[in-house]
Parts: structure tokens; sequence; C-alpha cells
């Protein structure tokens, strides 16, 4: 029985660590990506990984992406 409830403390110190990681990720994404709107696209910027995207609103597809972290322009 013994055997038991040190297994059982076991899983649940587990479950507990995974539960305060996954809080703790969804915590940190808050006001991760901020927007930015016009009449004819928008702007998304992810500000942890630094990279910006504007989508155009008529087209809804990604027309310009800046990487700020590795200093990259990509043009579709």
């Amino acid at each position: 029985m013994e055997r038991i409830w040190k297994l059982a403390k076991a899983v649940a110190s587990i479950l507990s660590l995974s539960a305060f990681i996954y809080v703790g990720n969804i915590i940190s994404q808050k006001g991760r990506y901020q927007s930015a709107t016009s009449e004819s696209s928008f702007v998304i910027t992810d500000t942890q990984t630094g990279a910006v995207q504007y989508f155009s609103v008529v087209e809804n597809r990604v027309i310009h992406k800046i990487d700020l972290k590795n200093m990259v322009n990509v043009k579709n």
C-alpha cells in the first residue's frame, strides 16, 4: 500500500509541475501579438520574435513580411 501511495504522489507531482509550466506558457503569450489596421491592410507584430507581417484585407493573404531578428525582408 505504501508503494502505491508513493507512486500516486510522484504522479501528482509530475501533473502539478506540468500544469504550472503550461499556465506559465499561456501567461507569457499574453500581449505577444500586436496589430494595427488601415483601409486596405493590417499589420501584425510578434513582439517575441520581432517579425512584422502586412496582410492585405482585400486579397486575404500576406503581402509583406519583415523578420527583424535576422534582418531579413521577405516579399510575397
